[in-house]
């Protein structure tokens, strides 16, 4: 009982401390002109619109590699973890579905539409639930990709969420992921450290059902990972 009194506290302060962050970061950008780019019509990814950062990433910068990737999740079920104020893949609306788990969807998008009549979850259906909760509707529904950024280490349950992206996901859906694992002390706050070893994480991954096809690492002072996988 101590054990789950403790869990709960930390997932509650970590959830407060990410939607006081949330706010704070929304006020120190112009999120007004960030949510009208994503709910136009050029943020489509249809109408040739290619994330820089996805593809420098995830892709090594290879168009080709992306427009591959792009033909991939057409008409097909695509996932994205921890969006936090906007989803990436609003602008994928090749696929069938799109799909996001954010705890605190129902927070940011009620003070988006208060704020801007917007938000940034267009054609994107959310689920304001803790990642770490399997959802039984998207268990073996996801067989076009799914993406998760700067998500696991906010969470005290992050094994679990680990554990739920290979539930969801089918043979041949692929995972774009990156996050920090191990953050010095003054970055501790609000983060939850992982591992303290790419290779470790590597191996958790392979664990869990995914073959990693191209990997890398940001300059950081935290110990990070990225990678796109395959589900074998």
């Amino acid at each position: 009982m101590i054990f789950r009194k403790t869990v709960s506290t930390k997932w509650t302060a970590a959830q407060k401390f990410e939607f006081r962050h949330a706010k704070k970061f929304m006020n120190a950008i112009d999120t007004q002109s960030l949510l009208k780019r994503i709910n136009s019509p050029d943020f489509r990814v249809s109408s040739g619109y290619t994330d820089p950062s996805i593809v420098e990433e995830f892709f090594g910068g290879s168009i080709t590699d992306w427009e591959q990737f792009v033909r991939h999740i057409t008409d097909r079920t695509v996932l994205e973890v921890g969006p936090c104020i906007a989803s990436q893949i609003a602008g994928w609306d090749v696929a069938k579905s799109r799909l996001a788990v954010e705890p605190l969807y129902e927070k940011i998008s009620a003070e988006q539409q208060r704020r801007f009549g917007i938000d940034g979850y267009p054609n994107v259906k959310a689920f304001s639930i803790g990642a770490e909760i399997c959802i039984d509707e998207l268990v073996g529904k996801v067989d076009g990709a799914v993406l998760i950024r700067n998500c696991l280490d906010h969470s005290p349950h992050w094994p679990f969420i680990l554990a739920n992206l290979s539930l969801y996901s089918t043979k041949g859906a692929q995972l774009l992921l990156w996050n920090d694992l191990w953050h010095p002390r003054h970055l501790q706050r609000g983060h939850f450290d992982v591992c303290k070893n790419t290779d470790q994480f590597r191996n958790l991954l392979s664990a869990h059902g995914w073959q990693v096809l191209f990997e890398f690492q940001k300059e950081s002072e935290c110990v990070n990972y990225g990678c796109r996988a395959v589900r074998i």
